[in-house]
């Protein structure tokens, strides 16, 4: 009985907030029929349950690239538009808490780090950690020396696996190779893919999935008074653990690093942060032992997933193209000239680089930008959205959409090759985002890609198990990636 009446006193003042929403000053954007008590709630639900597919799909009936939509207490306003999308994304760079997300990553209800944070403190930590990034050799010859080492490891050990004649799943493997990258330049660290630390840092990135799949966009992500109601409750709490897991997991290698630190010769961010702590100038406060910890989290969060499900998608999209694939293996086997492809060998790699971006276009891995608040009027296009207005984008609907691509629906790495033979980058094609906000690990994730996706291509090839083909339907998170399938990895050499 006192768990019906808490239930009741829940969900009433919920209805009360969703029957008494504000559409306010949005009213001159377009918007699809939605209902008086849930808004677009049951539209976005119909649409489907990938966010980015179900923002496109409504998007695309519409036919405007510039819409609101009622999704909780307040209207957002979704940008589908590469014009629109650019227009603001210079424009506006705050961004606003992820509801009941901000006391699962943090720990508080307060914003810290770089990621889901905004304000003079963001900023600052966002211009260190670029400055200290470059400072460590960042997408540099230190980095690409690192990037390599590991693909090295990656191919020995595709190489172990391929000696078993079974279909594999490559999800996990791709993820301990791009987990080292990042935390060895945040730590100085990296593991062996067998190491109980690898197996803690896979599960602290699962516990970060997982949120992204079943809080944010979702009930208990826009209604944060859910979390003390069943089912919720317990989400939540497995979230909360994992995430303040993941923390003390951080605050540990920063103590460690304390006790053996070295200011003439820092090792890696975590050194370079721990240094600039004790500049007597910081007036502002960034420079906290908690705004660490959620920096080197969110370098963590941002680096952890990305490389390893466009690499997912790369494998997927290649096994269902075998034409393809061999196009790939020959121009990779008439450019290498020792062991291992380098960033030197990339400008004479034109269809290599097409692949790639073709891959990002077709495979979106971070396709809805994480939220912004205007706290200015703003142009979107024509449209203009007035202050104090949430706003979402969806690159994926740009890089579907006819007008910026011919047969935008066909996977075909040609587009980015010119009538020269050469490879030619198009603006349109936005895997990092674009404006102020635009992802700082870029340059990395770039780097990353091409010599662990041109390496595993000239080494292996990957193709269907017993005639399947992977799936292309889309698994939603906090970062877009495909449902698990198994391939075969054949040696070529």
């Amino acid at each position: 009985m006192l768990v019906w009446i808490v239930l009741v006193l829940a969900i009433i003042p919920l209805l009360l907030i969703l029957l008494f929403r504000k559409k306010g000053e949005v009213a001159h954007i377009p918007s699809p029929p939605g209902s008086k008590i849930l808004g677009h709630i049951p539209t976005m639900a119909k649409a489907g349950p990938i966010s980015h597919l179900a923002f496109h799909k409504i998007a695309t009936e519409m036919k405007e690239y510039v819409i609101s939509l009622s999704l909780g207490r307040k209207s957002i306003v979704l940008l589908s538009g590469f014009e629109e999308i650019k227009s603001l994304h210079e424009q506006i760079d705050t961004r606003i808490p992820f509801g009941a997300v901000t006391p699962l990553y943090v720990g508080t209800n307060k914003a810290m780090g770089v990621l889901f944070n905004s304000g003079p403190v963001a900023k600052e930590l966002r211009r260190f950690t670029l400055k200290s990034l470059r400072d460590l050799g960042f997408a540099k010859t230190a980095s690409e020396e690192s990037v390599l080492n590991e693909t090295k490891t990656l191919c020995e050990e595709l190489e172990n696996i391929s000696k078993t004649k079974q279909g594999v799943d490559l999800d996990k493997t791709f993820n301990k190779a791009a987990l080292n990258v990042i935390w060895n330049l945040v730590s100085g660290e990296r593991y062996d893919y067998s190491h109980a630390k690898m197996q803690k840092l896979i599960d602290f990135a699962d516990v970060f999935m997982l949120m992204g799949r079943q809080i944010i966009g979702k009930p208990l992500g826009n209604f944060p008074i859910l979390r003390f109601l069943p089912p919720f409750r317990s989400l939540f709490q497995k979230s909360a653990k994992g995430m303040m897991e993941l923390r003390s997991f951080i605050r540990s290698t920063i103590s460690e690093h304390e006790s053996t630190i070295d200011v003439n010769n820092p090792r890696d961010f975590i050194d370079m942060f721990l240094m600039e702590m004790g500049d007597k100038e910081d007036t502002m406060g960034a420079f906290t032992k908690e705004n660490m910890v959620i920096t080197c989290l969110d370098l963590f969060v941002a680096g952890s997933e990305t490389t390893s499900k466009s690499l997912m998608f790369a494998v997927a999209l290649l096994v269902r193209h075998p034409e393809v694939q061999a196009q790939l293996q020959e121009e990779l086997d008439s450019v290498i000239s020792g062991e291992m492809l380098t960033m030197s060998d990339r400008p004479n790699l034109p269809f290599t680089e097409a692949t790639i971006n073709e891959i990002w276009r077709f495979g979106p891995v971070a396709p809805v930008s994480p939220p912004r608040l205007t706290n200015k009027p703003a142009k979107a296009g024509s449209v203009t959205i007035p202050s104090g207005v949430v706003v979402i984008s969806n690159s994926h609907t740009v890089h579907r959409d006819p007008k910026n691509w011919d047969n935008p629906h066909i996977f075909d790495p040609s587009r980015f090759i010119n009538n020269q033979g050469q490879f030619e980058a198009n603006e349109k094609n936005m895997p990092f985002g674009l404006g102020k906000r635009r992802c700082l690990g870029e340059s990395l994730a770039r780097m990353e890609m091409f010599l662990f996706f041109a390496n595993i291509f000239h080494r292996f090839e990957f193709s269907g198990v017993e005639g399947d083909l992977p799936s292309l339907d889309h698994q939603g998170g906090f970062t877009n990636g495909l449902y698990p399938f198994r391939v075969h990895i054949q040696p070529r050499f």
